[in-house]
């Protein structure tokens, strides 16, 4: 497990994750809306280039400055009305019908989710967690919903707690998009070295949301907390 802010930093910029997004552009326009830099300072990849897989080697070679997904706009990104639909289907059945007071409450939480913020860093996670990876993308939107059905009861009046409840669901699992995934999907024993890079995927969510003034500290510190009493 990385030991250091910067450790952890240099995991937004890992392979498996530049992998993922040349995966995505195979199928999906991502081109680059700034240029994409080495630490080091030289120029990568200039402003308005199509992302492809022959670029994977190049970039995975490096840390980057900024890091890639801060540089990036993929074509049908996810945006709050989506998942404002998205979330609509969710309580129009069990379970999370059952959860839900009265309609009224339940078009206060989707509304909750229509107001959630998204600057492009995470227009761009969201929608790489969403094709590439979307059992996290799902459990994301899951918890999301709890969140927001619990904050809607406790904190009804106040739409703005029940946004902040559905943004720290949404986010929390973004770290898992820079752990290796055959670590996520291996259903063999894990080894101590595998558990503490899965362990760290809070560490490195906090990391990105501290990027983004509408999240943190706020949800930021809710999102670095979701697995504090890992045994």
């Amino acid at each position: 497990m990385p030991t250091s802010k910067q450790s952890h930093l240099s995991v937004l910029s890992n392979v498996h994750y530049i992998s993922a997004i040349t995966n995505l552009a195979e199928r999906r326009r991502i081109v680059t809306h700034r240029p994409i830099h080495a630490k080091n300072g030289i120029k990568l990849v200039d402003s308005g280039v199509h992302i492809t897989a022959t670029l994977r080697d190049k970039l995975g070679a490096h840390n980057l400055v900024p890091t890639i997904d801060e540089c990036l706009s993929v074509e049908d990104a996810v945006t709050p009305d989506n998942l404002a639909d998205s979330v609509g289907f969710l309580l129009a059945a069990p379970p999370f019908s059952m959860l839900v007071d009265s309609p009224e409450a339940g078009k206060r939480i989707i509304d909750a989710f229509r107001k959630i913020s998204l600057d492009p860093l995470l227009v761009f996670k969201l929608s790489l967690a969403r094709d590439q990876f979307p059992q996290i993308f799902s459990h994301s939107l899951e918890v999301a919903v709890c969140a927001a059905i619990i904050a809607q009861s406790t904190e009804g009046k106040f739409a703005q707690n029940v946004t902040m409840a559905a943004a720290s669901g949404l986010f929390h699992d973004l770290g898992l998009l820079h752990i290796d995934p055959e670590i996520l999907r291996s259903e063999r024993d894990l080894s101590d070295q595998d558990r503490q890079h899965i362990y760290s995927h809070p560490v490195i969510a906090y990391l990105i949301l501290s990027k983004v003034p509408e999240w943190h500290p706020t949800v930021s510190s809710a999102v670095l907390e979701h697995h504090e009493r890992i045994c």
